[in-house]
Order: C-alpha cells, then structure tokens, then sequence
C-alpha cells in the first residue's frame, strides 16, 4: 500500500514539473507575443474535485503509468509543435477566443450583469417578495446569464486590468521582455511610466478591488529594457 502511496505522488511530482517546464520554454519562445493572455480571465473555473479524481488516476497500478507516460508525450510534443510551427501564436489566439475573456469583453458583460441585478431586486422589493424568494428567483435567473448578481468588487479589478493593458500597449513593443512586464504588473495598479534612455521604469502599487479609491499605497518600481 505504502508502494502504492509513494509511486503515486512521485508522478504526480514529475507531470507537474514537466508542466512547469513546458510552460516555461513556451514563455521564452512565444511570451512577448501572447503577454495579454496572462491579463486573460478563463471562461470556465476549474472543477477542483475532477482535478483531486485526476490526480487519484495516478495510484492506480499500471493506469497511472501509462496516464503519465500520455502527458509526458503531450507536454514534449507542444513543446516541439511550439518551437517548430510558426503558426503556434495563431493556434493560442484561437484559444484565447474561445477559453478565455479579455477584461474589456468580460468588463462589459460584468457591468450589464450589475445593472440587470440592481434593478430586477428593486422590481421584486416592490412586488412585494421577500428575501427568500428573491434569492430563489435570482438563482434561477442565474443559470440563464452567469453574469447577473452584484458584481462591484469584480467590476473594479477587471476595470484596472483594462486600464493595465492600455497603457502597457504604449510601451510593449518596445520592451525587449514585454511578458515580464505584463506579469509584473499584473492584480497590480500602475502608477506610472516612465522611460530614461534605454530603460522604462514602471511603477506599481497594491490593488485591493474592494478598496479601489486607496491612494497611500507604497509605490514598488521595476526597471524593464527597451529594444
């Protein structure tokens, strides 16, 4: 049993440095063309219990061998695919539109789903339904647009991560590591910008969504080459 145990966890130790390892080559090759994906919100949220049930595929005698040795083979052929196929980009565009929201189309869903919110729970207040029934009948509503619910704290955060990428445009094709910067600034708020030479400096400070008006946060910089 303690064989079992022990073999189990040393492959899942493996894939997820095989995956670690991938993504990491992928980001060398391709990051300064895909930097946005980083600002991206997935479209559906992991299933967390399907994820423990996967990784349970891997006690398994045998099945989980052979689990490993498929994602192994998947992780080195993406890999290769990546630093062969100059359409690779293209391929990761077409999933983007299709598995993940950009913050400026998830902003705009965010901000009807409030407003549609606000005034179907000022219609059934004056209809006169209590508070049970209101959260019966905005859970149903729910299932036909996920989007519908107080979303003000979801709001702020996808606004800054607008806001992010537009002034992060003005400078990414000229940064030599525009992926750095992306991620360094990412559930961040940029303070500012400035370039000195062959070097931009870009300034940042904690963002709290639920505070966003925050003003005496300490300012972190961090200095990125440009081309």
């Amino acid at each position: 049993m303690n064989t079992i145990i022990i073999s189990g966890i040393i492959k899942i130790i493996i894939v997820n440095c095989a995956s670690l390892i991938a993504s990491k080559i992928i980001e060398i090759k391709s990051g300064n063309k895909i930097q946005e994906l980083l600002y991206a919100y997935k479209k559906k949220k992991n299933n967390k219990l399907l994820n423990l049930l996967l990784m349970g595929i891997y006690f398994l005698p045998y099945i989980g061998t052979i689990t490993l040795a498929l994602n192994l083979l998947l992780y080195s052929i993406t890999v290769a695919y990546c630093i062969a196929n100059n359409n690779f980009l293209s391929d990761l565009n077409i999933k983007k539109n299709i598995s993940y929201n950009m913050p400026a189309e998830r902003l705009e869903k965010l901000q009807k789903g409030n407003e549609e919110y606000k005034n179907i729970i000022d219609s059934l207040k004056i209809e006169g339904l209590n508070e049970k029934e209101i959260k019966e009948f905005i859970s149903d509503a729910k299932k036909e647009d996920p989007y519908l619910n107080n979303n003000e704290t979801l709001i702020n955060e996808c606004s800054q991560r607008k806001t992010n990428i537009e002034l992060l445009k003005e400078i990414k094709d000229y940064l030599i590591n525009s992926y750095g910067a992306y991620k360094y600034t990412l559930n961040k708020k940029i303070e500012s910008i400035d370039i000195d030479g062959d070097t931009a400096t870009i300034g940042v400070s904690k963002f709290d969504p639920k505070n966003p008006e925050t003003t005496n946060n300490k300012i972190y910089t961090k200095k990125f080459k440009l081309k």
